[in-house]
């Protein structure tokens, strides 16, 4: 499956030439200063999320979608770069903290063939934070959430979707919980609730975008 992916991306590259996704440069899929442009969020509406950056931008939600369904590496680098930074600044990490993705369902990852966030994560992992790669998963199937509309059935949609696999692993842990993207702040919300039942000291909630 991974040789394959490289195979198809090699191929993709060579008859779909790399273009800027926000100035149109060629030989990259986010040039420096378009990176470096991104725009961030205003204080986030979502109780207890913090998001990087804000996705009604143009470029923003162009490089999340190719970050997302595509896997595009290079931007996936832009995405940990920041999020490392942001962590750098604003969490105190130490050994007792540790670094929490929101599990893909099956569906996508027998759709897409790989788990977009687990990239970012083993970026920032690379820079220190401990990565722990299953620590939550899906104790069901779930609707997705992008196809819902009303915040209420979000909600009720999430109800119980999570669960913490070892729980000693986390158990008076700070974890950061990480994700693409808040709308309504349901999924986030339930995978928090399921790490702090299972014996998390905090969970701080970071998305790339909101």
């Amino acid at each position: 499956m991974a040789s394959g992916q490289k195979i198809f991306s090699s191929l993709g590259s060579f008859f779909f030439p790399l273009s800027c996704l926000g100035c149109g440069k060629g030989g990259t899929s986010l040039c420096n200063p378009c990176a470096r442009s991104l725009p961030g969020t205003r204080k986030s509406p979502i109780p207890g999320v913090f998001s990087l950056l804000d996705y009604d931008d143009r470029t923003v939600k162009k490089a999340l979608r190719a970050f997302k369904y595509r896997g595009d590496r290079e931007i996936a680098t832009v995405f940990g770069e920041l999020l490392q930074k942001t962590l750098a600044q604003k969490i105190r990490g130490d050994a007792a903290t540790i670094l929490v993705t929101i599990p893909p369902g099956k569906k996508r990852i027998r759709a897409f063939g790989f788990d977009h966030m687990r990239r970012i994560a083993e970026y920032v992992s690379s820079e220190g934070l401990r990565y722990e790669k299953e620590t939550l998963y899906r104790t069901r199937e779930a609707p997705r959430q992008a196809d819902i509309k009303k915040k209420s059935d979000r909600l009720k949609n999430m109800e119980g979707v999570f669960a913490v696999r070892n729980k000693d692993l986390i158990k008076k842990k700070q974890i950061v919980l990480i994700d693409d993207i808040a709308t309504t702040g349901a999924t986030l919300t339930e995978a928090k609730k399921a790490l702090l039942r299972a014996g998390a000291k905090n969970v701080y909630c970071i998305t790339i975008a909101r």
